[in-house]
Order: structure tokens, then sequence, then C-alpha cells
């Protein structure tokens, strides 16, 4: 019996277990693949979905395996063009392959295994080239429309850490714990208790390159406890606030005093203007807030805004439903686009369009500029989650995170970002491929 381990320069750890025997009398003439599974889930059949996360891969060969050709020169697992650590068991003529990513990393996920001829037998038969590529279970970063995919510029699960699949942001500060999903799975979304205190608020701070790019989508999952929203807003996620976007939920003292407004208000083009209320860059006169109203129609409507500066304010869905009865039933994917080409800001729910504005003027939107907050004292451009801004951002004053007592109460998961704006048709493929069971 032997047992071998051996590490690699991509941190792969092959374990080769066995006894060594001799080829009988009647020794193969080929090396073939004749079995691959993952789990109860045969990848031979080609392009297999829902794959467990948590799978062992394992191959099995006409003949037996040659342990000392096992390497990641021979057998790679790859998400894209990254490869996923994985490692080996090699018995007799079974080779078991099994990831050491997280089953987060994995869910979702469209892989490829490759098998090349550097695999040989005992013989010393060498396999022929082979990729299989399978799909597993759940929601990932190659969830949405295949043709969105080179344009997701951030990517947070929440599945027991702040990382975003994409690699462009990286979170520099985090203050969270994390609680069951939509999905019933534990601690695979991030949660928000709010604050005890001025400044004690749970937050997340991002850094990181287009997270505001000339057209694009916000994407984002949440779920309240409705008895934490009263009077005022709660701020979910923003940068720089009403400098730049930010969305939150709150009451409204015309309606109620439950949660009654959903707000995404972006101004979306930050520059150096000292006529604007006595600093550069703020443009809250034209801000747009988006407010789903708890009226009997559930009718949207745009507020704090130049009158002049739409010229469409379309309701396109109207539902007997209120803010109050959608907030308090849980799970519910919110999603904004911005298309700087048509100047066209769309608002949905649970992948329906509640409505759209077409913005005009030179200040308003986007326009296809890239928002500049480095040059601006008191803007932060790290992208907060759980409030309107960073803890550092001291514009406006009426959103400072240091005696801030209207923190995000409540849970989210799957935030995605995209340097486009996705369609209709899109939206609603991503909120079908992202729903709960029924």
């Amino acid at each position: 019996m032997y047992r071998i381990f051996i590490t690699s320069c991509l941190g792969m750890i092959i374990t080769l277990a066995g006894c060594k025997k001799e080829e009988s009398s009647s020794t193969p003439t080929t090396f073939t693949l004749t079995g691959l599974t993952a789990g109860t889930s045969n990848l031979l059949t080609g392009n297999a979905v829902n794959v467990p996360i948590d799978f062992n891969i394992t191959a099995v060969f006409s003949a037996n395996v040659d342990y000392t050709t096992v390497s990641q020169y021979s057998v790679t697992l790859k998400h894209d063009t990254s490869h996923i650590p994985i490692t080996y068991v090699v018995t007799a003529n079974t080779l078991s392959i099994v990831p050491t990513a997280t089953a987060g990393l994995l869910s979702g996920a469209y892989l490829t295994l490759s098998l090349n001829p550097h695999l040989r037998s005992t013989g010393g038969l060498s396999l022929a080239e082979t990729d299989i590529s399978f799909t597993t279970i759940g929601i990932g970063i190659d969830t949405p429309p295949a043709e969105t995919l080179p344009y997701q510029v951030l990517y947070l699960q929440f599945n027991g850490n702040i990382v975003d699949l994409t690699g462009n942001a990286a979170p520099t500060y985090a203050q969270l714990s994390y609680t069951t999903d939509r999905y019933g799975v534990a601690n695979d979304a991030g949660y928000f208790q709010g604050a005890l205190a001025g400044g004690t608020g749970d937050i997340v701070e991002l850094a990181g390159g287009n997270l505001i790019p000339p057209s694009m989508t916000l994407s984002v999952w949440i779920n309240i406890i409705d008895v934490d929203y009263g009077l005022g807003g709660r701020g979910i996620l923003g940068m720089s606030a009403s400098n730049g976007y930010y969305f939150e939920i709150g009451g409204d003292t015309t309606i109620s005093t439950e949660p009654g407004v959903i707000t995404f208000a972006s101004s979306n083009r930050v520059y150096p203007d000292p006529r604007r209320f006595g600093f550069g860059g703020r443009i809250a006169q034209d801000t747009v807030l988006q407010k789903y109203r708890a009226t009997s129609t559930a009718r949207t409507s745009i507020n704090s805004y130049n009158a002049n500066s739409v010229t469409n304010d379309t309701a396109v869905t109207t539902s007997s439903k209120g803010v109050f009865t959608l907030l308090i039933d849980g799970w519910h994917q919110f999603v904004m686009t911005y298309d700087s080409g048509s100047s066209t800001k769309t608002f949905y729910v649970d992948g329906k369009m509640i409505e759209y504005w077409i913005l005009g003027g030179t200040n308003h939107g986007l326009k296809g500029m890239a928002l500049n907050l480095s040059d601006t004292t008191g803007l932060d451009p790290k992208l907060a989650i759980g409030y309107y801004c960073s803890r550092i951002n001291t514009l406006p004053s009426t959103y400072n995170y240091s005696t801030a007592l209207n923190t995000f109460i409540g849970a989210i998961d799957d935030m995605r970002i995209f340097r486009m704006a996705l369609t209709s048709s899109q939206v609603t493929a991503l909120y079908l491929a992202e729903q709960p069971p029924q």
C-alpha cells in the first residue's frame, strides 16, 4: 500500500493511494474515459446542470492510472480562464477530483474539466484530449444571460464573506453578520442589524473601478424586518449619497408610519461647480428620486427634481399591492438601470418594470461621463452597503455615518453591478434565474 502527497505550484495537493500490481495478461491497448460523475450527475452527457456545489468528480478509465502522470498539467478544472484548486486521489483505474475552493465560489458556475495526453495508464498509454463542461447548482457569476457576463463589474454573494467574484472591487471595511438566504441556506446572506448609537451601524465598504459606469445596472435582493421601518428612510447602499447614487426604503408621513417608500436616487455626475450649494460637485437639485409609494395603485412618483429635467414620467406597471405589503413579504429583487445613450432610467421590482424616465439636460443622468469624486473634499468614492455612503464621506452633512441611526436593518444578497443597461427581457431573465422556489 502506498500514499503520496504532492503540493503543486497552483496550491493543488495530490493524494495517491493504492497497491501496485502487475498488469494482467490481457493488457489494455487503449486508455479511455469510461465514466465521469459528480454526485449523481453524469458529466459525460455533456453540459450537465445542477451539479451539487460540494461535488467530488469521479473519473473511471479503461485501464489503471499511472499516478505519476497526474498533475496540474494533465488534469485541470477551470472557471473561465481561472484555475480552481483541486486535490486528486488515484486508486487503480479511478481518479477522484475534489475542488478545494469554497462552495460559494463554485455555485451557479460554468466549469470545464480538462484531461490531456499527459495523463497515462500504468501501461504507458496516453489519454486523448478531453474537455467536459458542466454547471453547478444555484446562482452565481454565470447566472445572468450569457451576453451580459463580460459587462458584470461587481458580484457579491454574501456567502459568509465579502468577495467580489468579478475581481473588480475589494472590501476595505466590513462589519456585518450572516443569515439564512432566500433558498433556506444558513449563513448565505449578509445581515445588517442597524445602529445602537450613532456611527455603530453595520456597513461594508468597497473600493474599485467601474462602480458607476456611463451606462449601468444595479441589482440587489433585500429582506427587511418591517417593524424597524417607521418614519424616515434607511439607506441600503450608496456611493457618496445624493452626490452619486443611493437606494433606501422608509416611511412617509403623508402616507403612514409603515415602510411605504422605495427610493433609487442618482445624480451620477459630479464636477466642480461652486454655484451649486456652495461647493463643487453636488447636483442634489437635479437628483431624481424614484419612489414606489403605497397608494391604492402602488403608483410610482418622482420627488425633488427640476421639472424641466424629466421629459417623460411613465408609470408602466400598477398594482393593488402597496409597498408595505410588498416589503413585509420576504425577499425581493430591486433593479435600477441607466442607459446613457437614450438617457433612460428604469426601475424594476421582482423582474417587472415599474417605471421609467427619459432624462434631459446636460446635468442629468450619466450622459456618458464617469463619476469623479476624488477632486471634491468630503466625497468618498467607496461603495457602501448598509448606508447611503462610506463612513468618511461627509457631504452632504445629512448623510453623516458618525451620527446616523438610520443604517440598514435586514438582509442583503446577490448584489450585482453591470457596466451596461440590461434590457427588460434580461432583467426578467436574471430575476427568474435568481428567484427562490415558488
